[in-house]
């Protein structure tokens, strides 16, 4: 079950930033004019639409947009965020580490109306906030807002699923993701998910990639290896040399991720082997015109077990499924049977009450379980 409520019990070992004080996604999600003064996004963004709001030293997680992208679009884009922070849609947030990481970070998604707006733009980071960029002309109108109304021209031929004409496959299902990755589970857990040499991550990421080698230089090896696909057995080669170690990585997070999820082999066949030959890029990952994703699947568990374990263990809460771009959460109550004893428990308890946290009994005993062999490189429990 979704873990938000424990928030309150975990505190930052450097900075002590507190727990939200919204356990949900900001719904509705809706365009609003971007905030007067909004740090400096008002200069190039007119759109707005916060997800989770600031609190404490925090800057939020939000989608910002210029006039020239539609506003169904910026939706969509605010819809698969909330579905990645949300992914079982019971409305609480299911991992409160990497929402804590987000806002600390200022986790932002920008939308110009195409690439030339943004290079128009002179758009240049600002100070506190980390941004991942996506474009109008590469997304999907949210048509599953407007069911009624929307037909696949309506959102555009090349956004819709190949293989599952119900659903869209666009950009924001990958750069969304990275932004979920990026500044939440590589800040949140970096000896799992930093996109950094030693990570679990990057080692798994390694030992797809085999005897294929890297194309940049910045690598382990640096200039000590040589990039040789076709001419290899790695799973994952990626002939592009400005994408250093740790744009590798992160890619690497979201091939896995879409491929267990359905948006390769629902959407992109393009990235999975087929009878031409294998793929340029990735290769654990099967093409399925029939809705399972049990192939595919079996491909990542044989090809990459370590990282299957990893990005699939429970406790941390990588989203595995894929978003539809309509975030409609039905927000099972804290003191709800459908929770855990032991989280109804903790759940209930205000942070504001205690000048630090103890747990006892059972609760503790729960919380301390969960905590078992794993290493909360950033966070101390009191």
């Amino acid at each position: 079950m979704s873990l938000m409520p424990l928030a309150g019990l975990l505190l930052l070992a450097t900075g002590a930033v507190a727990a939200p004080p919204h356990s949900h996604v900001l719904t509705p999600l809706k365009i609003q004019p971007i905030p007067t003064h909004f740090h400096g996004f008002e200069k190039f963004f007119s759109k707005y639409i916060p997800v989770l709001s600031e609190w404490d030293t925090t800057n939020g997680v939000q989608v910002v947009a210029t006039k020239g992208v539609p506003d169904e679009k910026v939706e969509r884009v605010a819809n698969v965020l909330a579905q990645f922070l949300d992914n079982d849609a019971d409305g609480w947030l299911d991992n409160p580490d990497v929402v804590l990481q987000m806002g600390k970070h200022g986790a932002t998604m920008i939308m110009f109306a195409d690439d030339d707006e943004l290079e128009a733009s002179g758009f240049d980071d600002i100070p506190g906030f980390d941004s991942q960029d996506v474009e109008g002309d590469e997304t999907g109108s949210n048509r599953t807002l407007r069911a009624h109304l929307m037909t696949s021209e309506h959102v555009g031929r090349q956004h819709v699923c190949k293989n599952r004409r119900d659903l869209i496959c666009d950009a924001p299902l990958e750069e969304v993701f990275h932004l979920v990755t990026d500044e939440g589970f590589a800040f949140a857990y970096p000896k799992q998910f930093a996109t950094t040499p030693g990570s679990e991550l990057a080692i798994s990421m390694d030992q797809v990639i085999g005897n294929c080698g890297y194309s940049s230089v910045d690598n382990p090896f640096g200039r000590h290896t040589v990039f040789r696909f076709p001419n290899c057995t790695g799973g994952y080669h990626y002939d592009d040399d400005t994408c250093g170690y740790g744009c590798l990585a992160t890619e690497y997070f979201h091939h896995f991720i879409a491929s267990y999820n359905g948006e390769y082999p629902w959407g992109k066949p393009d990235m999975c082997p087929d009878s031409q030959g294998p793929s340029d890029e990735w290769e654990l990952c099967a093409v399925t015109a029939d809705g399972k994703l049990d192939r595919s699947r079996e491909l990542l568990k044989r090809g990459d077990p370590d990282g299957f374990a990893l990005i699939t263990d429970s406790f941390y809460k990588v989203p595995l499924k894929m978003p539809d771009g309509n975030y409609t959460p039905r927000y099972v109550p804290p003191d709800s049977d459908l929770r855990a004893p032991h989280q109804r428990a903790v759940a209930d308890m205000p942070l504001a009450a205690f000048g630090k946290i103890v747990l006892e009994g059972r609760a503790r005993r729960a919380h301390r379980s969960r905590l078992a062999g794993k290493v909360m490189t950033s966070h101390v429990l009191v």
